[in-house]
């Protein structure tokens, strides 16, 4: 009887501690699981990071290369304006000789109408 209720003692005992590491065991199942999901999310996270940033990093790009674009347009465009000017200019110049030319012609006709031919 002792024996038997030893047994019994020591089965229950053996029972209890592999339902302990069973549980254990499940607890360590689903820790893993959270700590997979978790890192699961970390990485896909980070990569969400990554791929943000980089496109970021293209958007940028773009608009830099746009601003250099516009940047030469612009010189381009000043360039062609300074041209502009410079013949602006000439054509000013060439007027005021046509303009002078025109008043010697004015003077000398003046002249030859007070003097008579020559």
């Amino acid at each position: 009887m002792v024996s038997f209720s030893g047994t019994l003692a020591s089965f229950s005992g053996a029972s209890f501690r592999g339902l302990g590491h069973y549980f254990r065991g499940l607890g360590h199942y689903f820790r893993g699981l959270c700590l997979f999901s978790w890192n699961l999310g970390l990485f896909f996270r980070g990569h969400g990071h990554f791929f943000r940033g980089l496109g970021h990093f293209f958007r940028g790009l773009g608009h830099f290369l746009r601003g250099l674009g516009y940047y030469f347009r612009g010189l381009s465009n000043y360039f062609r304006g300074l041209g502009h000017y410079f013949r602006g200019l000439g054509h000013f110049f060439r007027g005021l000789g046509y303009y002078f030319r025109g008043l010697g012609y004015y003077f000398r006709g003046l002249r030859s109408l007070f003097q008579g031919p020559r």
